[in-house]
């Protein structure tokens, strides 16, 4: 039920999703605001562990988005308590966006910032209070924020072992935040945006996803700058490790590879149940951030930081970067861990450094603790 009207109401805009209509938020700066819009067939029946599909038919009927969709199944997280995460209605018809700006079919050509929200590929959504882009849109620009695929939903690698019936599960969430993205080039001049002048950006697995963006394949060219806030280097999975994971899960549901077809009708709850075996394992990083994207040759075709050593500059694109890390954020996540000491931390760095930087793993180190953190104190 729309509770806007008359002068509350922008004026319709046409998408490609069909005409939308949202709300004049007076109380900040008369901002014309759109919540709730299908960027997206939604992921469900048939369409579960697929990649996103365009909006075949667009509706006919105005799309008043005036009030938050729901957001994506997740389970409670415990950094939720640390920010204060509202818990929102939950749905595997999650697909949907929200757009913030000055006014709509002006023939402007703002600026336009897209957000990707945090929280481990676990948990978040785009409709968090604290991602309101009002206050960023008063200074003309056009902000967009997003849903994508969480969890054993959005992050699973089943096509190796389950064949290419799963082709793309590994990084379906990835490939949502690039279906938004199309949406957002194909819009968002309705919007007053500029569609030639994108940035993307988002802050821990937000800002990680928009790194790995710059080297996919299907997202090239649907963005143009990236700022990128405190990113994680530990969370793509590579391959092998990612294949291991999906046995875990399929066993755990009573499937094999030749049964993997019942995930598709599997009662999602039942999934998400599965999913808190991975919280509980006992390596700190691994249980913090168990599932996200992975090494497939297809959405995420390489490791970036990995093959960042063999400086062939056709794995780099040609966009501005801007990054930083907030310094100590590593600690917020250490009073969750019953019994971890300065020694774990020192344990932990080390094995992601061989892991990132092999026989010159003592050298990084080395600087990382003499330059970057001589506080011992990690950022994330």
């Amino acid at each position: 039920m729309n509770r806007y009207t008359g002068s509350d109401l922008t004026p319709i805009v046409q998408t490609t999703s069909g005409p939308v209509q949202g709300y004049i938020d007076t109380a900040k700066a008369n901002i014309h605001t759109f919540l709730g819009i299908p960027f997206a067939e939604p992921p469900v029946g048939p369409l579960r562990f697929k990649p996103p599909n365009p909006i075949e038919k667009p509706r006919q009927a105005t799309i008043f988005a005036t009030f938050h969709s729901k957001v994506s199944l997740q389970l409670p997280m415990p950094f939720d308590t640390l920010m204060s995460a509202e818990l929102l209605p939950q749905s595997e018809d999650c697909l949907y966006l929200n757009v913030w700006t000055l006014g709509v079919n002006d023939g402007a050509k703002r600026p336009v910032m897209v957000w990707i929200h945090s929280g481990a590929c676990l948990s978040g959504s785009g409709s968090q209070r604290f991602w309101n882009g009002a206050n960023l849109a008063k200074n003309d620009v056009v902000v967009v924020t997003l849903n994508y695929r969480l969890g054993v939903l959005g992050w699973m690698h089943l096509a190796d072992l389950c064949g290419e019936e799963f082709n793309d599960t590994a990084n379906l969430g990835m490939l949502d935040q690039i279906a938004a993205l199309k949406w957002v080039r194909d819009n968002i001049e309705q919007f007053g945006g500029d569609p030639k002048n994108v940035t993307l950006f988002g802050a821990s697995v937000g800002a990680a996803c928009a790194l790995t963006l710059l080297h996919s394949p299907p997202a090239k060219g649907l963005f143009h700058h990236v700022i990128a806030q405190s990113p994680p280097h530990f969370m793509l999975n590579p391959r092998e490790w990612a294949n291991f994971k999906t046995e875990v899960f399929l066993r755990s549901l009573g499937l094999t590879p030749e049964t993997a077809h019942e995930l598709f009708t599997i009662d999602p709850k039942r999934l998400l149940d599965v999913q808190t075996l991975f919280l509980s394992w006992p390596n700190f990083l691994e249980a913090l951030a168990p599932i996200g994207p992975s090494e497939d040759g297809r959405t995420i075709p390489f490791a970036p930081l990995r093959d960042m050593m063999h400086e062939d500059a056709k794995l780099f694109p040609e966009v501005e970067i801007l990054i930083g890390w907030t310094r100590d954020e590593y600690n917020l996540f250490f009073p969750l861990m019953q019994d971890f000491g300065k020694r774990d931390r020192e344990i932990i760095i080390r094995t992601h450094f061989t892991h990132v930087f092999g026989k010159n793993a003592e050298i990084a180190f080395g600087i990382y603790k003499d330059k970057i953190c001589p506080s011992g104190s990690p950022a994330a």
